[in-house]
């Protein structure tokens, strides 16, 4: 009854004051909640902040992790649990956020402990192999956990879609650099042209990342920023896009000889390959007739 008289004390301060430097958890399942008060959070916790309480659960520990769990865990309410199958690279990444903890991890081998770890978290972000994902997505629709991934959207992913919408959870997925940040930068020209009455009749996007002059001390002036397999496998990929109103296609062999020059930047001396199935993005982008 003391506990269940303070937390309805701490509900009256939340219906007067909308935030305040503190925060407040239950330990003790003996507290009651109530669900329509500002205080319940749903998953046992009470905030007295404007911030709630997070657990970002990210799978893999790889090049590009560091930053992301750096950036999700500048906040000292989110929780970044970094799940790795090698438990010093799970630390060193789970060491740039400001409250991270790292797991050792086998995602070949998820079972029930992959499980374990979404239903602790509120979103989860998966840097695994693309392979890998659809295990992953499974395992959050079934527990209704939100899902992003960086990599291409392949047709097992596409096929969740339904179960996902069913769920009621969001699986986002192309949301890297390169895909991703690249589509919000097309969308933000072509929208921008398309709201001035504009019509696209052609439109080529390039992406790539520059190694510091200084650090471009090997022959082919390139440095790993991602992981080197996923640069190989890429590196073999089939390609189509259209030129001049005609289709053209690269067979997987032959991508790395059909490189061009790219002159934007003629100092530089840049080459620029196709990248994967680019006619797809037509429909999307909603240029379907450039």
């Amino acid at each position: 009854d003391t506990l269940n008289n303070v937390l309805k004390k701490v509900t009256l301060l939340l219906d007067l004051i909308d935030s305040a430097e503190a925060s407040m958890q239950h330990f003790d399942s003996r507290v009651q909640t109530s669900s329509d008060s500002k205080a319940s959070t749903g998953k046992g916790k009470v905030s007295v902040l404007g911030e709630k309480e997070k657990n970002v659960l990210v799978l893999g520990a790889g090049m590009v992790a560091s930053s992301l769990a750096e950036y999700l865990g500048r906040s000292k309410h989110t929780t970044v649990t970094v799940a790795s199958q090698y438990e010093n690279d799970a630390m060193a990444v789970a060491h740039n956020a400001t409250r991270g903890k790292a797991v050792c991890f086998d995602a070949s081998r998820p079972g029930d402990k992959l499980r374990y770890l979404i239903e602790e978290a509120d979103i989860v972000v998966s840097l695994l192999p693309a392979p890998m994902h659809p295990i992953v997505a499974q395992e959050c629709i079934a527990l209704k956990t939100d899902l992003v991934t960086a990599s291409y959207e392949s047709d097992e992913m596409r096929s969740l879609r339904k179960s996902c919408e069913e769920a009621g959870i969001t699986i986002l997925n192309e949301v890297g650099l390169d895909p991703g940040m690249d589509h919000m930068s097309a969308m933000k020209i072509i929208d921008s042209v398309h709201e001035r009455g504009g019509e696209i009749t052609s439109f080529s996007s390039v992406c790539g990342g520059l190694p510091a002059p200084e650090a471009a001390n090997n022959p082919l002036l390139y440095k790993f920023s991602w992981s080197p397999m996923g640069v190989i496998r890429a590196s073999q990929n089939n390609a189509q896009f259209s030129r001049d109103g005609k289709v053209v296609k690269v067979d997987g062999s032959d991508l790395l000889a059909s490189a061009e020059p790219f002159d934007a930047w003629k100092s530089l001396n840049l080459e620029c390959l196709p990248n994967r199935d680019s006619l797809i993005y037509g429909d999307k982008y909603g240029i379907s007739s450039a």
